[in-house]
């Protein structure tokens, strides 16, 4: 039996969230509406939030909470996110009473292993208060079928503790009346809520949905080699939730005017995810996926019932005013023509020294893509030198002409082509969103 060392890259579940809403705005004006000799007028509503800041957008899938020998438990390591919520946008002040809320957008199949346990905390920034920790699978499953609630009572106590917080034993256990089931088919809603406690109220809406999500491969010169991932971008139905939390603080009352909320979301892999996607080994039948593009939607390949739809994998190219690197993920999506469809993505960082990366465009040539045919390798070219990301609050100009569009083969400025192979599949990426809602009170 040959046992195999990887490094810790090898473990990781990427959860990258490729839709991250950084900031908010939910605005709406009401104009006076007349009839005849009638008049009356609306209260002008206005909200917006901000994410001001994610530990990472990542969560490796290993087993955290394996018992040590002396009996204390293994270490956590909590994702958090610090967001805030106000009753006002540029100027303008809500006139009515509003409830707020976060809400979590992710598939199924993570979030049932999640542990979310939020925190509020004051002006100086220290915490106020927890919730208690809500365990989602605790929470929606019982014996592995899906739990059917009618108003009945559930203890947080209950739930393992996965001290996700790490302070997170300063929550109160509560009990939640929980109604409702995730079960059947349709839209499907579980409500659990507090009262005479934290007040907190989490409610789960689950829809099965076409999306897209991407399986990452080991591509490196050797196995021994670990190179910028090879993600095959794929389409199919999964099971989505939609997870809304609430507090009583989250409520702004329109006669105390200017009002800001700062939280914070503690979210833990309570168990490691178990896919037969993510223990997949790259066959050489799957190199069609990036060499031989279907020619048409009925030649489309499909794996584990999944679309494909194409390949993307990051490069570090230099800026053109010559101050270092950057990532950039070159993406390569069937036309159904027989060839891929190429666009650039610069992959910044949210803050120097941040986890989390703001993906948005790279202009190129004063195009935003360009065909490849994989027949026309050694003549593909971008059509540009540079290309200008579409980064509002900071633009930057580019040198695209180093970035190559074939995961296996890299031609250098010397003429020379390095090689590469691809090998376990290590990571798997869907869309994750967080965002913020605002309903006016009534």
């Amino acid at each position: 039996m040959k046992i195999k060392k990887y490094p810790l890259i090898a473990y990781l579940f990427c959860l990258l969230a490729v839709s991250v809403l950084f900031t908010g705005v939910t605005f709406a004006r009401y104009k006076s509406a007349n009839s005849a000799n009638l008049s009356s007028s609306l209260a002008a509503y206005g909200c917006s939030y901000t994410i001001d800041d994610i530990s990472t957008t990542s969560i490796p899938n290993v087993s955290y909470w394996l018992t040590e020998s002396d009996g204390t438990g293994a270490a956590s390591t909590p994702r958090t996110m610090r967001f805030t919520l106000r009753n006002y946008t540029e100027g303008r002040v809500s006139e009515v009473d509003v409830d707020g809320s976060l809400r979590v957008y992710m598939p199924a199949e993570i979030a049932d292993k999640m542990a979310f346990q939020i925190a509020e905390t004051g002006a100086d920034g220290n915490i106020i208060s927890y919730t208690p920790e809500v365990v989602l699978g605790e929470l929606i499953y019982e014996g592995g079928s899906y739990k059917n609630y009618n108003s009945e009572s559930v203890y947080t106590g209950n739930f393992k503790d996965y001290y996700d917080s790490g302070e997170g034993k300063n929550g109160e256990e509560e009990n939640l009346t929980v109604q409702g089931t995730l079960g059947g088919s349709g839209e499907r809603v579980l409500k659990a809520e507090n009262s005479g406690g934290s007040g907190v109220a989490v409610t789960i809406t689950a829809q099965s949905l076409v999306s897209r999500y991407c399986i990452g491969y080991h591509r490196g010169k050797s196995e021994e080699d670990y190179s910028a991932q090879l993600f095959i971008d794929l389409e199919k139905e999964v099971d989505y939730y939609t997870i809304d939390f609430a507090l009583p603080s989250m409520k702004f009352t329109a006669a105390e005017g200017r009002q800001s909320r700062e939280y914070i979301l503690y979210m833990t892999l309570t168990d490691r995810i178990i896919s037969d996607e993510m223990s997949a080994s790259w066959d050489q039948t799957n190199d069609k996926w990036i060499t031989s593009p279907p020619k048409s939607q009925s030649e489309a390949y499909y794996y584990n019932g999944a679309k494909v739809l194409g390949y993307h994998f990051e490069q570090t190219p230099q800026y053109a005013d010559g101050s270092g690197s950057t990532n950039v993920r070159v993406t390569c999506a069937y036309d159904f023509s027989g060839g891929f469809t190429v666009s650039l993505q610069h992959i910044a960082p949210i803050e120097e020294a941040s986890a989390a990366s703001y993906v948005h465009a790279i202009i190129f040539g004063g195009k935003q893509y360009v065909t490849y045919n994989p027949s026309e390798a050694e003549e593909f070219s971008f059509g540009a030198q540079t290309g200008m990301c579409d980064n509002q609050n900071g633009a930057r100009e580019i040198v695209i002409s180093s970035l190559y569009v074939n995961p296996l083969s890299r031609k250098e400025s010397d003429g020379s082509v390095t090689s590469f192979g691809i090998y376990e599949a290590l990571a798997k990426s869907y869309d994750v969103r967080y965002s913020a809602l605002f309903e006016q009170a009534s």
